[in-house]
């Protein structure tokens, strides 16, 4: 399965990558393991569930802890493609806003 990053997304696993090279090695290594688990018809380790108007959208999300910290990648898988839509590399304790979800729903 191909991997395409928005370029939303590109631009934050650039940050990620600059700001912790060990952290942006995990990343990739969940998005791959989703990239060969998918077309398998396995759900992917590392998904919980999005939510909401993202998962009425088709928008999927791995959450990963690593190094104190919570990372969520949220992405959406068609025609052999797994399109990475948004990369929140801060771990969230609040709710996602509005203005949020439509900006990774309008990714699609």
């Amino acid at each position: 399965m191909d991997i395409d990053l928005h370029p939303a997304a590109e631009k934050a696993m650039e940050d990620l990558h600059s700001d912790d090279p060990e952290r942006f090695g995990i990343v990739m290594d969940w998005i791959e393991d989703a990239s060969q688990a998918i077309p398998q018809g396995k759900r992917p380790i590392k998904e919980d569930s999005a939510g909401g108007q993202l998962t009425k959208n088709g928008i999927r999300k791995l959450k990963i802890k690593s190094k104190g910290s919570s990372i969520r990648v949220y992405f959406t898988a068609k025609n052999d493609c797994l399109k990475v839509v948004g990369v929140d590399a801060n771990k969230r304790r609040t709710k996602m806003t509005k203005g949020t979800i439509d900006a990774l729903i309008s990714r699609l």
